[in-house]
């Protein structure tokens, strides 16, 4: 099967278009350029994300271990 580039172009052609390939390259330069920036953005959310969610961790785990202590010296003095 031909890449969907090719499909669109013949298409076109079939339907009495005619390609005219400056203006064609441009505009897959421009997808392309489009395509690089989006992928470029999404992997730099993804590492905020993980940032971001590795502080949350973090944060839940001081919350846990203080919460743990506090319980440990009630349950001493209330035994005290």
């Amino acid at each position: 099967m031909p890449p969907p580039d090719d499909v669109i172009k013949n298409y076109l052609i079939s339907l009495g278009f005619s390609v005219d390939n400056a203006s064609y390259n441009k505009m897959q330069g421009t997808l392309k350029s489009l395509s690089d920036n989006v992928a470029e953005k999404t992997s730099g959310m993804a590492k905020n994300y993980v940032a971001a969610s590795a502080m949350i961790v973090s944060a839940l785990a001081s919350v846990v271990t203080a919460t743990a202590d506090l319980l440990d010296k009630i349950s001493q003095a209330d035994l005290g």
